[in-house]
């Protein structure tokens, strides 16, 4: 069937121009009765694509309230991105082939770039969490070696008590680089905690 492809981008151009969606351009007598089937094609594509864009908005800006933002579990956030999906179509579906070969493929970028997105959030927190808690070990360990070189029961046994809490802190390291961790991040770690320790004491 002849394809007008001229009509087809007159109404994907009307649609940026007058920022009304079909319905409104309709309401507004901007799209006649009589307009040409492929200028209307073209515009309920455009409106779908620009519809698309804006469930993108909203998908991000709803994650950004949602308890599935800090959730790890998986299933927790594709219920989220379901349910936020069925009710924004439910409330904006523009009930045509055409608006939704428009909307279709924005929706499914959205919603692989949000799943994209949690992910790396998920990861970094897991990973700041992870360096945090090794600095506070590290703190504790700090704390505690100063308590038993105090104590007067280590006077003359520096050394060993030293060589002893050192062994510790290189555990921390081992369990951290385990995690997917470099040396030299946990080596910044130490140096930070060493620092920060010398200051409180």
């Amino acid at each position: 069937k002849f394809r007008n492809e001229k009509a087809v981008e007159a109404g994907r151009t009307a649609r940026l121009t007058n920022q009304k969606s079909f319905k409104e351009a309709q309401d507004a007598g901007l799209i006649r009765q009589s307009e040409n089937p492929w200028f209307i094609k073209g515009y309920l594509q455009q409106d779908g694509r620009i519809s698309g864009m804006n469930y993108d908005i909203a998908l991000r800006t709803k994650w950004m309230e949602s308890a599935a933002r800090n959730s790890d579990n998986p299933a927790e956030f594709q219920q989220f991105q379901s349910e936020f999906r069925a009710q924004w179509i439910k409330e904006h579906d523009g009930k045509t082939p055409d608006w939704m070969d428009g909307f279709a493929p924005k929706m499914a970028q959205a919603d692989n770039n949000m799943a994209a997105q949690h992910v790396a959030h998920r990861q970094q927190v897991i990973e700041q969490t992870a360096v945090e808690n090794t600095g506070i070990e590290i703190n504790k360990l700090y704390t505690e070696m100063a308590d038993v070189l105090n104590a007067p029961q280590s006077a003359g046994a520096d050394a060993e008590i030293r060589v002893a809490y050192r062994a510790r802190i290189e555990a921390l390291g081992k369990d951290l680089v385990a995690k997917g961790f470099s040396g030299h991040k946990f080596n910044q770690i130490v140096t930070d905690q060493t620092i920060a320790f010398a200051r409180q004491s």
